[in-house]
């Protein structure tokens, strides 16, 4: 039964590790998560809905959740840049 309760206690801190990971924003492998974009962007979801129609931004699916390519919102960024 030990052993299970290490487990359990193992999955609880990696759980709360991926979930401090999401709140803060921290890119994965180049992908940020939807939150991390409104947040940055201090957009709506609107707004972001918006960028993905008209495939301003990369958007991946992964079941319910989206996350969003760094390089493809830096170019966005790029692009409207005004000098």
């Amino acid at each position: 039964m030990k052993e299970v309760d290490r487990l359990m206690v193992e999955i609880l801190l990696i759980k709360k590790s991926l979930l401090a990971m999401e709140n803060n924003g921290l890119v994965l492998g180049g992908w940020l998560t939807k939150n991390a974009v409104l947040r940055y962007f201090d957009y709506c979801d609107n707004q972001l809905r918006n960028l993905e129609r008209t495939h301003s931004i990369e958007v991946s699916k992964i079941g319910r959740r989206k996350f969003y390519s760094m390089d493809s919102i830096l170019t966005l960024i790029e692009k409207n840049r005004v000098l």
